[in-house]
């Protein structure tokens, strides 16, 4: 939770989507990648992410429900 709020200073169940997606895809490389200001290859990233959630709704259900989809 520190982390969290380090980057958007708010806990994890207060996060939007698009925070949760930055977040989570900044884990491959967290050296380089910031959850702020994802890149190119990071929002490609989170799209892909998207794209296969989208597939898999009950994914969500683990999730609160204002950042589920």
């Amino acid at each position: 939770t520190k982390v969290i709020a380090e980057y958007f200073d708010r806990p994890a169940a207060a996060l939007t989507r698009e925070q949760a997606l930055a977040l989570a895809t900044t884990l491959p490389a967290p050296s380089v990648r910031d959850p702020r200001k994802p890149g190119r290859r990071q929002r490609a990233a989170m799209a892909h992410v998207t794209r296969e959630l989208d597939r898999a709704p009950w994914v969500f259900t683990c999730l609160p429900e204002g950042i589920r989809p």
